[in-house]
C-alpha cells in the first residue's frame, strides 16, 4: 500500500495514495463566514470552487495565530509553510481540498505492517484506518475520503448550493482524473 506521509503539529499521519486525486501547493483561500472551525474557506481550482478542510483543525489540533504585521508595509504572515500542500480528494461524489503540513513523501508498506484494530468499534472514528510504525514514529492512517461526517458534508453541500445558487453536483465541482504519474512527479 502506498501512503503519502506528513507531520503536523498534532501528530504524524499518512493518506492512502489511491484516495488522492491531486496534490497541489498551497494557494489563495477565500474565507467564508459561518462555517465550522476546520473549514478554512474555498479555493478556485481551474474555475471550480472547492471547500478547503484544515486537517490540523479537523483532527483536534489548533493552529497558531500568525502575528499581526508591525506596519502596513509588512506582509501578513500565515500559519502555512513551504511544505504545506492541498490534497484534492472526493467524498461521496463531492470534491474537496484538504490542507496538510510537513509532507515527507510517498512510502510503500505491506498490509501486514498496518495495525487496524487499535480502537474499539464504538469509539473508532470513520476516518482512522489504522496505525503504522515507521522510522520510530507512530503514524495514523487517515481515510481522507471519509474525513468529514455525514452532517459536516451535508453542511458543505448546502453551503455550496447557497453560494452557487445551484445543485452541487451541477456546479462543476472538479473531478480530477486519477493519474498516478502526476502524483509521483509532485514536488514535496
Amino acid at each position: 500500500m502506498e501512503l503519502l506521509t506528513f507531520t503536523q503539529s498534532n501528530g504524524d499521519f499518512a493518506i492512502p495514495v489511491e484516495q488522492i486525486d491531486e496534490l497541489l501547493p498551497i494557494m489563495s483561500i477565500q474565507s467564508i463566514p459561518d462555517l465550522p472551525h476546520f473549514i478554512e474557506g474555498v479555493i478556485n481550482l481551474r474555475g471550480k470552487v472547492l471547500p478547503v478542510v484544515d486537517m490540523v483543525e479537523k483532527l483536534g489540533g489548533r493552529r497558531a495565530t500568525p502575528p499581526p504585521p508591525v506596519t502596513n508595509a509588512e506582509p501578513v504572515l500565515t500559519h502555512f509553510t513551504k511544505n504545506t500542500r492541498l490534497v484534492v480528494t472526493m467524498q461521496q461524489g463531492h470534491s474537496l481540498a484538504v490542507i496538510v503540513d510537513g509532507v515527507a513523501g510517498i512510502e510503500t508498506f505491506d498490509h501486514s505492517d498496518i495495525h487496524e484494530n487499535i480502537i474499539t468499534e464504538d469509539a473508532h472514528p470513520a476516518h482512522l484506518k489504522g496505525m503504522i510504525m515507521f522510522e520510530g514514529k507512530m503514524i495514523q492512517i487517515i481515510a481522507i475520503d471519509q474525513l468529514l461526517s455525514e452532517v459536516e458534508l451535508s453542511q458543505l453541500v448546502e453551503r455550496d448550493k447557497n453560494l452557487s445558487g445551484e445543485n452541487m453536483s451541477d456546479s462543476g465541482v472538479v473531478v480530477v482524473p486519477k493519474d498516478d504519474t502526476n502524483l509521483g512527479h509532485a514536488r514535496y
